[in-house]
């Protein structure tokens, strides 16, 4: 005879001990104390072994959310390694150097925005140093026996930067031929 046909409506899986004493107590099926105690230590030793295992199965997944998490991790550090390799080569494919690339890369991606602008504002400044430097070295010196290309030479050195960008943008023609040392009068 099992515990369950014992209690009949009374048995439930997750009774303890004390709640079956109790319930065939209440019920008038007469059982022997062995049959009893061989039912109540059957009943124990099942539920002992349920949790080892609901443990074991709490310990599995435990074990593979650690490695999930792990291989999350990983992926995000090599697509953070990824990204930046990425910008770094456009930038530099633009004009960055090595240097300021890796710098703006990483800013970039750290969502640093203020180093970014920091970044562009000390490449542009570079950038311009180099346009006025090459402008400059690319000017001929003007001959003393013509007044008109000495007078638009002295023009183009007394420019600002950004008034020989506009010249360069605007006339491209007029801007190469002043460099040259060429006007339209000689």
């Amino acid at each position: 005879m099992t515990l369950q046909e014992i209690l009949g409506e009374e048995y439930r899986e997750d009774m303890t001990a004390e709640e079956i004493k109790e319930a065939v107590a209440k019920s008038n099926n007469v059982v022997s104390k062995k049959s009893f105690d061989k039912k109540t230590s059957e009943l124990v030793k099942t539920q002992k072994e349920l949790k080892t295992r609901l443990t074991e199965k709490e310990q599995e997944a435990l074990e593979k959310e650690q490695a999930d998490q792990k291989m999350r991790e990983d992926y995000a550090a090599l697509l953070r390694r990824t990204t930046i390799t990425d910008h770094v080569n456009s930038l530099i494919s633009i004009g960055y150097s090595e240097d300021r690339a890796q710098k703006m890369a990483v800013a970039f991606v750290d969502e640093d925005f203020s180093a970014v602008i920091s970044e562009m504002k000390a490449h542009n400044a570079s950038l311009e140093k180099k346009i006025a430097k090459d402008m400059l070295e690319s000017t001929p010196r003007p001959s003393t026996n013509e007044g008109t290309e000495k007078h638009e030479l002295k023009k183009v050195k007394d420019m600002s930067i950004d008034e020989l960008q506009k010249l360069y943008k605007e006339n491209p023609e007029e801007f190469n031929q002043i460099s040259k040392g060429e006007t339209n009068n000689g």
